[in-house]
């Protein structure tokens, strides 16, 4: 039933005029990146508990989405209205606002040496970036002279977008430039330098270049160049304080390290397999945990032993291994050495050999390997012929060899194993 209005006539007929009413796009605001909801529209003046949801045809030209850019927007009600209880006397606008994106961007505090260029780094710590969008621009510093600069914005931007907050960073600049041990440049990583040291030295010289500085005390001592001892396989650590024209102090550490003596703590067996000696009374007091050997600089295993082989050993190589011990924080290595493979070659002679001759051997029994040796005939069936230490280099053939195929046996140290037959006639 519709009764939106009555009027009189002189007829008495009676005629229903359409409601006056008002449509308005509903507004609101979102952030850069989301996907709103359409708002849709409100219509004022409608009666009997309807609702906007009989306007039908009618919609908010709402087009907003997640790329939308940061601005202002004006939304209406568009569409054809069909409804005739109904007149719309106002279709009346509203305002959609996208707002910036928040992002808040800090700078990574960093520090120099005087005449370094930094390298200025920046991280999001709140916020993202969206639709593909990426930072550009710079950070700023307004000085690299010596002491303490804020990092800076610059031109560091994500676009009109983006609304960034800006955490800055501080810039560290040291007068300290390089560190030189025995005349030859360190390695440093910030107020970190590092050095390691030749083989048999129980000191180092010590220089320190600097700029705009005052004082150097290199180990508490008021000296450039100076000279520390080394008395620790390792690391050694040297403290370098440089007090500048402004009268800041910096402090840094220079960390030498020392190596062990390859002999000392690497014994070669006599089949030729190499080992760490992992027993503190006979390698200078470490127990080790861990181990890295290196040929030529390049890693190869990371076992206690290994043994060497003929293929690819080389008499110019040079091996070195850099360990881990218990209640040590840093990292042991050794000096680089050669390595010599161990000649177990025995040869006997004359074969074939007649009875009542002697049997001639040729190598050196008084090599620590072949200490202790033991030499074992066998007959061509397997029976053990005779047996002795092997303490000469002369057996004699006698009568108890019969003409026929023998095996002589050498048992040495490590395992070493040496075999020959040898024809009696």
């Amino acid at each position: 039933m519709i009764h939106v209005g009555i009027c009189i006539s002189d007829t008495a007929d009676f005629v229903i005029l359409p409601k006056d009413i008002t449509v308005k796009a509903n507004g609101g605001s979102s952030i850069y990146g989301e996907k709103p909801v359409n708002p849709e529209f409100t219509a004022t003046g409608l009666v009997n508990g309807e609702t906007e949801s009989i306007l039908t045809d009618l919609y908010n030209d709402f087009s907003i989405d997640e790329t939308t850019h940061a601005g202002i927007y004006i939304l209406s009600v568009v569409g054809t209205f069909s409804n005739a209880n109904y007149n719309i006397t106002s279709y009346d606008t509203g305002t959609w606002i996208v707002n910036k994106r928040p992002l808040t961007i800090q700078a990574l505090n960093d520090t120099i040496y005087y005449g370094q260029t930094p390298v200025l780094k920046y991280e999001i710590v709140s916020g993202n970036l969206v639709n593909g969008d990426v930072l550009s621009g710079a950070l700023y510093v307004d000085s690299y002279e010596v002491g303490t600069h804020a990092i800076k914005q610059g031109t560091l931007t994500a676009g009109s977008d983006y609304e960034i907050t800006f955490i800055e960073g501080t810039l560290l600049v040291w007068s300290i430039q390089d560190v030189f041990v025995d005349d030859k440049l360190s390695e440093r990583s910030k107020n970190q330098f590092y050095f390691n040291t030749e083989c048999g030295r129980e000191e180092a010289k010590i220089y320190v270049t600097c700029y705009q500085c005052v004082k150097i005390l290199i180990d508490t001592m008021e000296q450039n160049p100076y000279t520390v001892p080394l008395p620790n396989y390792g690391d050694n650590h040297v403290t370098l304080t440089v007090i500048g024209q402004n009268g800041d102090r910096e402090s840094h550490t220079l960390t030498i390290n020392k190596p062990i003596p390859f002999d000392q703590i690497v014994t070669m067996h006599c089949n030729n397999t190499i080992t760490v000696v992992n027993n503190p009374a006979n390698n200078g007091g470490f127990r080790f945990t861990s181990y890295k050997w290196f040929c030529n600089d390049l890693k190869f295993s990371e076992n206690q032993s290994w043994t060497v082989s003929d293929e690819w050993w080389k008499s110019n190589d040079l091996f070195h291994v850099e360990l881990t011990a218990e209640g040590y924080l840093g990292i042991l290595r050794t000096c680089k050495s050669h390595i010599s493979l161990k000649d177990m070659e025995l040869k006997l002679y004359p074969n074939p050999v007649h009875v009542r001759q002697i049997l001639h051997i040729r190598g050196d029994i008084e090599d620590d390997c072949l200490k202790n040796t033991v030499l074992e005939v066998y007959d061509a069936l397997g029976r053990l012929i005779e047996s002795f230490p092997l303490t000469k280099l002369q057996i004699p053939i006698n009568n108890r060899y019969k003409p026929g195929t023998y095996i002589f046996i050498i048992r040495g140290k490590d395992g070493v194993r040496k075999e020959s037959r040898i024809v009696v006639q």
